[in-house]
């Protein structure tokens, strides 16, 4: 009886903790989810209007990535704004500027494994810019593998 009385306790106990994680997991989801997104918003429409410049003057997507290449430059590895703009900014002028054919072939001419096939490339893009940080460059520079995959697969 004894025993069975532990094994409970330990159980109860175990699921106490359990559904006190979940719960302060929750909130803190919560609370970054409602003080962050009106912040992404910001950031978006600003990296929108930087775009509409932008694309006034390049010609294709190649310049895209040249363009974010030296505004990652000032971006530290902590400065989550830098680096939400910057995608954002990456994304939209790939979509709104002329496919830059060499980019998304030097790519996607790589072997054929999804994962392997695209970060060569940002691999050895980010390699070439050491003054930005390669977390920084990678996680932007992904847009452009997202970009190219996308394209391929509307083909």
């Amino acid at each position: 009886m004894n025993k069975i009385k532990n094994d409970l306790k330990i159980y109860l106990t175990i699921l106490l903790i359990l559904t006190t994680v979940v719960i302060l997991g929750s909130a803190y989801i919560y609370h970054i989810t409602k003080t962050d997104l009106p912040e992404i918003d910001k950031l978006k429409d600003i990296a929108i209007k930087q775009v509409s410049e932008f694309t006034k003057n390049s010609s294709n997507n190649t310049d895209c990535i040249n363009e974010t290449l030296i505004h990652l430059k000032s971006c530290e590895i902590g400065d989550f704004k830098c680096r939400v703009i910057n995608k954002i900014f990456l994304q939209q002028c790939l979509i709104n500027t002329k496919k830059s054919l060499n980019i998304c072939s030097e790519i996607l001419s790589q072997p054929k494994n999804e994962n392997v096939k695209t970060s060569r490339w940002v691999t050895s893009t980010c390699r070439n810019h050491k003054e930005i940080h390669n977390v920084v460059c990678s996680n932007t520079l992904d847009a452009v593998e997202e970009f190219c995959s996308l394209s391929e697969k509307r083909r």
